[in-house]
């Protein structure tokens, strides 16, 4: 799990994980090993994704063309599987949904055997669930460790910390 405040560039350096695999390049000065990567979007729009996506590669000097296959950007949009999950008797019911649309984004795209699969952002899993709640987060935890299974692959979960002080939070989720 990759975690910090909004705006703290965590998409911008989940993108640039999934890059430096696909491309076998250093990331961050660590080694990676050259494998198939997923970047699941659950926020930026079309537009901004792809402007980070050439920005990093530039900053890189990593040429896009060959990467196709290799680093594969898969936007999910959220927004109708949460009417259609409030129907189900299952607070996980929405992460259920979620993962089934990754899934099946990743087979209409073909891709097989990735190594990492990077998902931005957590709150977009949760639905209706409390995030600041152990048993909550729990359960959408098991959803991932299985969805990494499936996949044998790494699973990047980028999580936003609340907002507020610490002990803000603490005093809210009790």
């Amino acid at each position: 799990t990759v975690s910090g405040r909004a705006k703290s560039f965590k998409s911008w350096a989940a993108i640039d994980l999934g890059m430096s695999v696909a491309s076998g390049t250093d990331w961050l000065g660590f080694k990676t090993r050259h494998g198939k990567a997923v970047y699941v979007n659950f926020e930026l729009g079309l537009k901004t994704l792809r402007s980070r996506i050439n920005m990093i590669a530039n900053a890189k000097k990593i040429e896009l063309e060959p990467l196709k296959g290799w680093f594969v950007p898969l936007t999910i949009n959220t927004g109708g599987l949460f009417s259609a999950a409030q129907e189900e008797d299952s607070e996980v019911m929405f992460t259920i949904r979620v993962i089934d649309q990754i899934k099946r984004g990743l087979a209409k795209a073909a891709i097989k055997n990735p190594a990492m699969v990077i998902l931005d952002s957590f709150y977009n899993m949760v639905g209706q669930l409390n995030e600041n709640s152990a048993s909550d987060v729990a359960a959408v935890y098991w959803l991932v460790r299985k969805l990494a299974t499936d996949l044998n692959c790494m699973v990047v979960l980028i999580h936003h910390f609340a907002k507020g002080s610490p002990a803000d939070q603490m005093q809210r989720s009790e």
